[in-house]
């Protein structure tokens, strides 16, 4: 029995099994079930008749995985097997859930994430409580009853976003660009595309930021940061669909930053989420009347390539029937050589972007998180 890979699997199940006595020689008979072994020994050095392995019919998808998974965490370690099983099961079921909303059409998909996202707002929730704390301190002039209507509204918008998804990873291109009812702006784009300088899209949290992504990829070649999702077994489907339509990613880190400004520089572009906290290298400077800590990317990237700044967001239409494309001129001091200055006009574009449509802000978002040092007391 031994180089067989059973003997090492059942060697390993008694060198490190906890068990001793008869719970671990029930343990080896029940391990020995689960394998083919053939003519040898067993581990008590008794002569074994061939055991073959009977027909079963085949199993697939989910269950076959679970059963493959199962058969494994006998033989190795425990956690592990427990943590691949977790993350292939949530691979599943998210990718089948995407599928399933990309065929469902956006009237209904909306419909839908109003129904969820009502739910969802009525509990007592993280996303309730931070949703309302960042309205209150954002937005003061509104009512109570002003920011609750709003605060469901933007609960509801985020799960439009989230449902939109399906349709953003698995249509065609084709299929996605149809979703778009007006491009407002495109002077902007065009003027700058003509003039031949790279161009930064800065898209915030603010309506569908992925279908702005797949807009502008079309026009001409982008560049853009790109960090693996959490749950890596979105990664292929996630990554092929932002580089079917001709965008190029690169890792977040230093060496994806510099090949990134060579790309501008030649005359590419980029997209960035310009109201994302960074987690180091930012500044704090005001966002609706609160410091913020704001990354400074941006305004290094244009001053290094030249670079026009512009925002654009999806704003999202009603009753489902698509998409209006908004493209803006950034504050001109966005590539000030003062950072601080630079970091304040990058979140008045931001605001100006926000206030064309409140509603599809990701209030959710824990924006005001990191504190400046001289400020006392938690925002959240």
């Amino acid at each position: 029995m031994k180089g067989t890979g059973a003997y090492f699997q059942i060697q390993w199940l008694q060198d490190n099994t906890a068990l001793s006595g008869p719970e671990l020689l029930k343990r080896q008979d029940q391990t020995l079930k689960g394998f083919y072994i053939g003519n040898s020994r067993t581990l008590r050095g008794q002569d074994t008749p061939q055991i073959q392995s009977v027909e079963k019919p085949q199993l697939c998808g989910i269950r076959q995985l679970i059963s493959t998974a199962l058969k494994w965490s006998l033989v190795f370690k425990r956690p592990f097997c427990e943590a691949l099983l977790i993350e292939t099961v949530k691979t599943i079921l998210v990718k089948s859930l995407l599928r399933l909303l990309s065929w469902i059409p956006l009237p209904l998909l909306h419909k839908l994430a109003e129904a969820i996202g009502a739910i969802v707002y009525a509990l007592p929730t993280e996303t309730r409580r931070v949703t309302l704390i960042n309205l209150q301190r954002a937005l003061p002039e509104l009512s109570e009853e002003e920011r609750r209507r709003l605060a469901r509204r933007s609960v509801q918008e985020t799960l439009k976003a989230g449902f939109e998804l399906g349709h953003m990873w698995y249509g065609s291109i084709e299929h996605v660009m149809s979703m778009i009812v007006n491009v407002q702006g495109k002077e902007h784009i065009d003027a700058a595309l003509a003039s031949g300088r790279a161009i930064i899209y800065c898209s915030p949290h603010l309506g569908n930021w992925e279908l702005m992504g797949l807009y502008v990829s079309t026009l001409a070649p982008l560049t853009t940061l790109y960090k693996p999702p959490k749950l890596t077994g979105l990664n292929d489907l996630i990554a092929g669909s932002r580089a079917r339509a001709g965008a190029d990613l690169v890792a977040t880190d230093r060496a994806g930053v510099v090949k990134l400004t060579r790309a501008l520089q030649q005359g590419a572009s980029t997209g960035i989420l310009p109201d994302q906290q960074p987690r180091e290298g930012g500044v704090f400077a005001p966002f609706f009347g609160h410091q913020a800590y704001t990354m400074t990317l941006v305004s290094k990237l244009a001053a290094r390539a030249n670079a026009v700044v512009l925002f654009t967001f999806a704003k999202r239409l009603p009753k489902g029937s698509g998409f209006e494309l908004i493209c803006m001129p950034a504050d001109a001091d966005v590539a000030n050589a003062d950072t601080t200055l630079a970091a304040a006009a990058l979140n008045r574009s931001v605001e100006a972007c926000v206030r064309l449509a409140p509603e599809q802000y990701q209030w959710e978002y824990k924006r005001f998180r990191k504190r400046p040092a001289e400020e006392t007391g938690r925002f959240y």
